[in-house]
């Protein structure tokens, strides 16, 4: 299953995160801020780039995600170091 809203206006997305058993999902470019939302397992695609994020990227996240080819956090406004995971 894919989800895409990349090119959106979207500034917030509801809490608690419920994604359902996506391959891909993409986020790009919206107005996305707060806390990096952790994708399911299942991903092997994540886009969150262009977006106004201003979380630390969580240190273990590299460790869930073994068969992503793509996990893209640029143009935010993280924090913190990147996690050698």
């Amino acid at each position: 299953m894919q989800l895409n809203l990349s090119h959106n206006l979207l500034v917030d997305l509801e809490k608690p995160y419920k994604f359902p058993s996506l391959s891909v999902l993409d986020l790009y470019s919206n107005k996305l801020h707060g806390e990096i939302p952790i994708p399911p397992e299942s991903v092997t695609y994540v886009d969150y780039s262009s977006n106004n994020f201003n979380s630390s990227i969580p240190v273990k996240i590299g460790n869930k995600y073994t068969f992503a080819f793509l996990f893209s956090l640029s143009s935010n406004c993280l924090i913190g170091t990147i996690p050698e995971s």
